[in-house]
Parts: C-alpha cells; sequence; structure tokens
C-alpha cells in the first residue's frame, strides 16, 4: 500500500540532519548569549527576556524558539488580531527590545499589502529554483491566512455553538440516565467516553482561544469542559501543545546536564508527541540509549501499544498533567472531577458494575486517542532550527488527516481534518471542510505532500511503524551485544 512504501522510505532514508549553529547572515553575537532569549521575526532579531513571563503562550514555547525565525510560527499563531502590532506595542512598553541585529529572509507581505502579494506571485510564477519557490510559498501561505481571516473563518456562528453545547449536555445526561436509572453500566461507559471525547474536543477549541477569541474567557470554557468534566488538566495541556503546533514533531540539542565539559544531547521539542514507552520513528530511537532503563522493551513496542492506547492512555495522561502542576484552579478542577465521579459511582449496585462502567470509558477514549497519534506517527522527526526555517513544507511533512464522511465530523471534533488546522489553528473548526480543498490545491501547487489515511486503516498502519522501530531496537541491541 502507500502507506507501507511510505513506512518503509522513512526507514531506508533516517534523518541525519545536524544541529548547525545560525549562519553569520542570519544570526548576532547577542543571539549567543545563555542569559538572552534571542527570537527573529520578519528579518530582525528581537530580544524578548523579559517578556517571557508575560506571553500568553507560555515561556517555555519562545525558549525552545530562541535564535530561530518564528515569522511563519508568529503569522499563524496571531492571525486573529494584532499582528505585528502586538510586537509594536511590546517594543513602546520595554518588554521587547530591538537586538541592532538582522538577518536575510524573504518578507511575506504584511496584512494590508495585497498589492505586494500579487507582485511576488507574479514574479514566482515561472522560478524553479528552491529558494524562490519558498518565496512564492511563504507569500501565499501569507495571503491565505489574511484571505480567511477576512472571509470570516476565524469566527465560530452561533448556531454551531448550540449544536456542540447541546451535544455534550444530551450525551451527560444519556449517562447519567443509563447509569442510575437503567443500570446499564457498559452503555453508560459507552456513552460517557463519547462524552469525554466531545468535551476534550471542545477543551481543544477552548484553549486555542477558538470560541469566543477570548483567551481570558475561553481559558475558563477550557478549564470547565475539561479539567472539570473529563478531569484532563486544561492549562498543562495548553502549555505542551502550543509548542507542539509550532516544532511539531521536532528535535532539539540542548546542554547535558551529565556532562561537565559542556557537550549538548538530543531531546524531543515536540513533548507531546513524545512518550517514555515507544518510539514510533525510527528518528527518535536515538533518545532511547541501550542503558537507559527498560529501552529492551522497544523491541516488543508494536505488540503493546494498542493495550496502553486504550487502556492505559486515560491514567497516563491524567498522572502527566497533573504530577508538576502549580496552579491552583487546576487543583480545584481535579477536585471538582473526582468528587463528581465519586458521587456517580456511588449509584453502581456494586464493585463489578463500576468496573465495567470505568474499563468500557477507557477502550471508548481510547479510539480518539489513536486518532490523534495517528495524525503525526505516520511521519518523520526533524530538527526545530529546520522546521521553523520551513515552517509551512513541514507541517505538511508531518501530518495526516483522517478521511471521513461529512456525518461524522462531529465524531472526530474537527481534529481527522489536521492539515488544515495545523496550517491554519486559528481558523474556526467549523470551517476546516470549508477551506479543504484549498489547502489542497495549496499543498499541490507547491509540491507538498497532502496525507490522508482511512480511519479504519490506522491500526494497521501503525502497527507497521511499531514494527520498523521494534525491528530497528532489536538490531542495535544485537550489535551492542557481540561487539
Amino acid at each position: 500500500s502507500a502507506h507501507r512504501e511510505h513506512i518503509i522510505a522513512q526507514a531506508e532514508t533516517m534523518n541525519t540532519t545536524a544541529v548547525t549553529e545560525p549562519s553569520p547572515d542570519t544570526s548576532s553575537s547577542s543571539s549567543k548569549e545563555s542569559d538572552k532569549t534571542i527570537i527573529g521575526i520578519h528579518g530582525v532579531w528581537y530580544d524578548v527576556t523579559e517578556f517571557l513571563s508575560i506571553h500568553p503562550g507560555g515561556d517555555e514555547l519562545l525558549r525552545k524558539c530562541a535564535r530561530l525565525d518564528m515569522t511563519e510560527i508568529f503569522a499563524t499563531w496571531h492571525a486573529k488580531k494584532g499582528g505585528m502590532k502586538l510586537i509594536q506595542r511590546a517594543l513602546e512598553n520595554g518588554t521587547v527590545k530591538k537586538t541592532g541585529e538582522t538577518y536575510t529572509r524573504f518578507e511575506p507581505p504584511t496584512e494590508d499589502d495585497n498589492s505586494a502579494v500579487a507582485t511576488e506571485e507574479k514574479k514566482c510564477e515561472n522560478d524553479v529554483g528552491s529558494d524562490d519557490n519558498d518565496k512564492a510559498l511563504k507569500a501565499e501561505y501569507a495571503k491565505l491566512i489574511q484571505d480567511f481571516k477576512r472571509a470570516g473563518y476565524m469566527t465560530v456562528p452561533w448556531h454551531w455553538w448550540i449544536t456542540a453545547f447541546g451535544r455534550i449536555a444530551i450525551l451527560f445526561a444519556l449517562m447519567i440516565y443509563a447509569a442510575v436509572e437503567l443500570k446499564w453500566p457498559l452503555f453508560a461507559g459507552f456513552v460517557c467516553s463519547i462524552f469525554w471525547q466531545q468535551c476534550g474536543g471542545m477543551m481543544h477549541d477552548a484553549m486555542h482561544s477558538n470560541l469566543t477569541y477570548n483567551m481570558a474567557a475561553d481559558g475558563w470554557i477550557g478549564w470547565f469542559i475539561g479539567t472539570v468534566c473529563t478531569g484532563i488538566n486544561s492549562d498543562w495541556w495548553k502549555d505542551e501543545h502550543d509548542i507542539h503546533h509550532s516544532l511539531v514533531n521536532g528535535l532539539e540539542m540542548i546542554e547535558d546536564p551529565n556532562d561537565s565539559s559542556g557537550g549538548k544531547t538530543l531531546q524531543a521539542a515536540d513533548i507531546q508527541m513524545k512518550e517514555d514507552v515507544w518510539a514510533q520513528s525510527l528518528d527518535i530511537v536515538p533518545l532511547f540509549p541501550s542503558e537507559a532503563p527498560f529501552s529492551w522493551l522497544l523491541q516488543y513496542q508494536h505488540c503493546y501499544f494498542l493495550p496502553l492506547v486504550f487502556f492505559l492512555g486515560r491514567p497516563g495522561i491524567l498522572i502527566a498533567a497533573f504530577k508538576s502542576e502549580r496552579r491552583p484552579r487546576q487543583w480545584v478542577g481535579l477536585a471538582l472531577h473526582i468528587y463528581a465521579t465519586y458521587c456517580l459511582f456511588l449509584r453502581f449496585d456494586s464493585g463489578i458494575d463500576i468496573a465495567k462502567f470505568f474499563i468500557t470509558s477507557l477502550v471508548g477514549e481510547g479510539v480518539l486517542h489513536m486518532q490523534l497519534i495517528v495524525n503525526h506517527y505516520l511521519s518523520g522527526w526533524e530538527m526545530s532550527d529546520n522546521i521553523a526555517n520551513n515552517f509551512v513544507r513541514w507541517t505538511c511533512d508531518a501530518t495526516y488527516n483522517v478521511i471521513s464522511p461529512l456525518w461524522f465530523d462531529w465524531f472526530h471534533v474537527g481534529l481527522h481534518l489536521h492539515i488544515e488546522h495545523h496550517l491554519f489553528p486559528k481558523v474556526a473548526r467549523y470551517h476546516f471542510r470549508t477551506i479543504q480543498p484549498i489547502v489542497r490545491d495549496f499543498c499541490q501547487k507547491h509540491g507538498m505532500p497532502y496525507g490522508e489515511i482511512q480511519f479504519w486503516a490506522t491500526p494497521f498502519a501503525m502497527f507497521e511503524i511499531f514494527k520498523i522501530g521494534a525491528d530497528e531496537v532489536a538490531r542495535r541491541d544485537d550489535k551492542l551485544k557481540t561487539e
């Protein structure tokens, strides 16, 4: 199959990209100061050190993008409002400073510079060089962001609100009725899994600030629908997810704390796609050295990944979400969720009924987990500096859509159209079907993949890539034994 050929090709062409320091014409001495965080936007280096603590998207994303060209990343996150006006405001209040250094890059047009878009597209129409093609790509991407904004795709119609929240309310009522009145724990658990799934999708929209498009209001909606209703830490999810969107399947080199000579070690920049119990890509096998505890288990990862996804996915997420949490509202939300769950369990007749309900809900929720990981697990990994420099192209390389009929969009909470979502994260999911043909044509025009997979095929595709990773670990360990 095409997916198998893609997987085999990935195995035969492992990413060997090395981390490189910014070249002299794209960096400055200031950007090498370890106590400062410098980012590049539109050819200008900015010192954002004092802005880290007040950045609405968190400080970790800016730290991971230090000394990188964040132009496209900045544009896609700030498409709804602000744009470069946000930078100007921060310059005026002193939280962001220009370093005085610049770097060379193609400049996409500003929000109102439509003539520049037309000029650049015409100039690049017959160009064949990769640099010129990337200029045309970035120009059209900048234009699409503004076109989608003007078309109203970064808003949510009122009838969608009624439908989405009404669906969640009906599922909640049906779950309670099945558990309390009908005494059907298996059915109640199944409904609970869909309730969690729909709440998870709504939390995703809220923490993207794609509901009211007011970050504070959406933050509280995400807290209630996420932390209180599902037990998933909404703020923790946002912290990791913003990085995931910006550096999807990204790797980085950091200072090795165990190396006194100042050496560096490889780690995942996109921690949301990195798990401690499997290596879904050959590119991240080096993150699991043979001497690490339990690394030998990876030889069998193709056998245990599905049971883990379906039975332990939710407990694993809960532990990861709260093990380092310090924000009071998240602990209050978790307490409310636990209390509500306890009250529900009291209405069951026996511990066996509770077990039936809980296990069924875990397995049902695992279906969504499977979809979410297949969106990126079929792709390789790349160094974060290369991702930032080629953000649009890499996003398409590292993302798959899940093919599904229109009437089933509600079930996937919009995340099956993942290429559209990752390229334009401020577009409301209600509009994904509308922009899909535009995005597909955009990818085809610029020679970028538009990966799609049938939903039923996801477990088989996942098994293949996990088997390839397991075989690589087995070969590595066998080689070490013979040396």
